[in-house]
């Protein structure tokens, strides 16, 4: 009797690895998806363009015309690689990105990311102003990357219908699928603390008669 153990990994993994083709989109809850975020990000000419590349050049993007490409759910962690670049691109003037902006990223070995600083930290948690811009951001990225994946999927499960790999196509249409799904439910909570961040904001301003009255 021969035991095989496989790794909590995604589906695509399995697929790879062990030639395990999945079952269903959505039953691995290791699943991940990828976002790609190119250089139009950094916007345009100018010393924030500038602040913001030298900024992300010092965290390993040497070569910004190639792509950033993000692990999903896994790189918008606290610590994650996707909200530290969030941070940094909703600061509004170059001096900020130069001072702040390196200490948005973690330390993470040879990519050349240094640890954020607590006060940093703090300070940007009750910023809700600055929390709203960059759930509302994210949600924008998370989106697009939703409707691309949903449609690979699609295109992939037409594809075996007339391929002779139908196996393979229908393996490969089911992980698209799965990695929609993870971007769809990400994306969800994005949205959620977009909002949760908006309704602080308008709660902070909702000042009530006798309040005003006392100023």
């Amino acid at each position: 009797l021969l035991t095989f153990v496989y790794a909590s990994v995604p589906d695509a993994e399995l697929l790879v690895q062990y030639g395990i083709p999945p079952s269903l989109p959505g039953e691995n809850i290791h699943n991940v998806a990828g976002l790609l975020v190119t250089s139009t990000v950094l916007g345009p000419p100018g010393p924030l363009r500038r602040a913001r590349s030298d900024v992300l050049r010092q965290q390993g993007w040497n070569d910004q015309t190639k792509p950033l490409i993000f692990v999903i759910p896994t790189d918008l962690l606290n610590d994650g690689a996707l909200l530290a670049l969030a941070r940094l691109l909703v600061l509004e003037s170059a001096d900020e990105v130069e001072f702040l902006g390196p200490s948005f990223f973690t330390s993470r070995g040879n990519a050349g990311v240094r640890r954020k600083s607590a006060r940093h930290r703090t300070a940007a948690a009750k910023d809700q102003v600055m929390e709203l811009r960059i759930w509302t951001l994210l949600a924008d990225w998370l989106h697009a990357a939703f409707l691309n994946a949903e449609s690979m999927s699609t295109v992939c499960w037409q594809q075996s219908r007339s391929l002779d790999a139908q196996l393979l196509t229908d393996a490969v249409a089911t992980i698209a699928a799965g990695e929609a799904l993870v971007l769809q439910e990400t994306l969800q909570n994005a949205e959620q603390r977009a909002l949760a961040a908006k309704l602080r904001i308008e709660g902070a301003f909702d000042l009530r008669p006798w309040q005003c009255e006392a100023k």
